[in-house]
């Protein structure tokens, strides 16, 4: 059974449907969605995984790079949640608007494509560090 009433998960799912939205305004994260992410982690067998620990819940920054290093990692419940999230956004009406394609000049996709490339070298410069703590990446992006 999902664990809608627990303060932890619901602040877990929270933090993870912000990773993965693509509003500026994280506001439109609302209890529906984090119900609906709920339900399905417990559809798909996840409601018993291991939560993240609190400072990844905290920090989006950190989250970013464990995710980062979680591509490499087998059996990664980390992924599976975050695809799960992924789902649950892309199939909420309210973002519509920003996943459908638009108009924009080729200074704008320049510079998008700039900016999404220093994103992941932060991640990256952040995630190398984890490796030295390997019981820390275990815990959080394959703890099962």
């Amino acid at each position: 059974m999902a664990r809608t009433n627990d303060t932890d998960a619901h602040a877990e799912a929270l933090c993870l449907l912000r990773y993965v939205t693509v509003f500026d305004d994280n506001t439109l994260v609302g209890d529906d969605l984090i119900n609906r992410y709920l339900l399905a982690l417990d559809y798909h067998g996840l409601a018993s995984a291991p939560l993240l620990d609190p400072i990844l819940r905290r920090s989006p920054l950190l989250l970013g790079a464990v995710d980062a290093v979680s591509h490499l990692l087998p059996d990664n419940i980390l992924r599976k949640k975050l695809l799960i999230a992924a789902a649950i956004v892309e199939c909420n009406p309210r973002s519509a608007e920003a996943l459908l394609p638009r108009e924009r000049s080729r200074i704008i996709i320049f510079f998008s494509l700039v900016g999404l490339t220093l994103r992941i070298l932060l991640k990256w410069i952040i995630a190398l560090p984890l490796f030295l703590i390997p019981s820390f990446l275990k815990r959080n992006a394959r703890a099962r």
